[in-house]
């Protein structure tokens, strides 16, 4: 049976609901209270602008939260509620809740809310605390964008604004490392010119956080040192006939469709439907980890695409069958690349396939990656012993014995020190 977020647990925690006879009465009223709404992929559960009809609880699936120019700006996971400001405030909803793939929520209308938490004020007063904050951080945003000056002035992310002295100390460094760059480097020089542009794209990127600008001022020195006279004019030429060159076509395409099916896998649910299968089905140990090198397997596009998929679908059951973080650990962060050197179409894949294309100047790239998949002995040994692991069959070291013996005990799932990373909110 699938695991409910929010079941009497759940609802005993958030409420502050005692143990004894009123408690359970009192959690029977607040039951009946709850509507179950189901919602499909791209579905508003609530809009901007809209009535504060209530607060919901997610029970399962994702969903995301919109601005007012449909701008996504958070993702609400199960186990998550939102609505409560609307609910506490009496104001219009402040943004768009839309589900992603499919989702199903408990509903709470707003008299409903305010007369449970009437009877709790502890809970009424955290709601009030945290409907506080989202006002200070969001009165807080404002006054930052206010006094903000567009275009050339301001910083990605509208978090820095850069002032007009800041910006001529700043572009008056870059034109001072232009001039020497260009007078003490002899147009016939042959030695390695090229790192000097790089050295400039990665020390501007990092002091700068603009990495689109970095590659802009490290290409414009290149131009100048390489041109010399007719920069302009040369410059756009190099940049015209780098963008049109097929194999920089071909790049631009592949990751922008490979984003693109990342962004589908999300969108359609597709995570949460492993998750719920896997939550459904697999009842031991062996299972769980079998399935995650399934999962592995059959999101092998992008190896953090499909390591992100099976840890989010192991989640649940890694904790229910008692298995140690550092199994589970060891088995996703070694498994997706070999799993992606198997399968041309991956990023990996269609990286070697493209080296191959572009060293050996033929079409040979795929049947080259075929007749290599034989001899890829690092991916073999990785996938066998990964099957040994997930069987209960490999052999284990120090570390992984005393994580076994740790759980064994009763002790946590994970290490200690592991606390800080267990925050499942943000």
């Amino acid at each position: 049976m699938a695991v409910h977020q929010i079941d009497e647990g759940y609802l005993r925690d958030f409420f502050g609901i005692p143990e004894g006879p009123e408690g359970r009465e009192e959690l029977k009223d607040i039951k009946s209270r709850l509507i179950r709404q189901q919602f499909s992929h791209g579905e508003d559960i609530c809009s901007i602008d809209g009535e504060p009809d209530g607060m919901f609880f997610l029970e399962s699936g994702n969903a995301a939260v919109l601005d007012r120019e449909g701008e996504q700006i958070n993702i609400m996971h199960e186990g998550q509620y939102f609505g409560e400001y609307g609910v506490l405030s009496g104001e219009r909803r402040l943004s768009t809740v839309r589900s992603m793939g499919r989702t199903v929520v408990y509903k709470m209308e707003t008299q409903d809310v305010m007369a449970v938490l009437q009877r709790h004020p502890g809970v009424y007063g955290e709601l009030m605390k945290r409907v506080y904050g989202q006002v200070s951080r969001k009165h807080t945003q404002l006054v930052a964008l206010s006094r903000m000056q567009r275009g050339v002035l301001s910083d990605p992310g509208n978090q820095a604004p850069m002032t007009p002295l800041r910006m001529a100390i700043q572009y008056g460094i870059l034109g001072l490392i232009f001039l020497i760059s260009y007078l003490l480097i002899p147009a016939d020089y042959t030695g390695p010119v090229f790192l000097l542009p790089l050295a400039l794209m990665v020390v501007y990127a990092i002091f700068t956080r603009r990495t689109l600008e970095s590659l802009v001022v490290g290409g414009m020195l290149a131009s100048a040192l390489i041109f010399r006279t007719g920069f302009s004019a040369s410059y756009t030429d190099a940049l015209m006939a780098t963008m049109g060159n097929m194999d920089n076509v071909f790049t631009v395409l592949v990751m922008a469709l490979m984003g693109a099916m990342v962004n589908l896998i999300e969108s359609s649910g597709a995570v949460t439907a492993f998750k719920k299968v896997v939550d459904a089905r697999v009842k031991s140990k062996k299972g769980a980890l079998l399935s995650a090198l399934g999962i592995l397997a059959v999101t092998g596009i992008d190896d953090c695409l499909n390591m992100l998929c099976a840890a989010t679908s192991l989640r649940t059951v890694a904790e229910k069958q008692r298995i140690p973080r550092e199994d589970s650990a060891l088995l996703l962060s070694i498994m997706p690349t070999p799993l992606c050197s198997f399968i041309p179409f991956s990023l990996w894949g269609i990286f070697v396939t493209g080296t191959v294309v572009a060293s050996v100047g033929n079409s040979s790239g795929i049947a080259v990656f075929f007749a290599s998949i034989p001899f890829n002995y690092f991916s073999i040994v990785c996938l066998i012993a990964m099957l040994l692991l997930a069987l209960g069959r490999l052999p284990r070291n120090k570390d992984l014995r005393r994580a076994k013996s740790r759980v064994d005990e009763g002790g946590e799932l994970w290490p200690e020190g592991s606390e800080r990373y267990l925050i499942r909110d943000e």
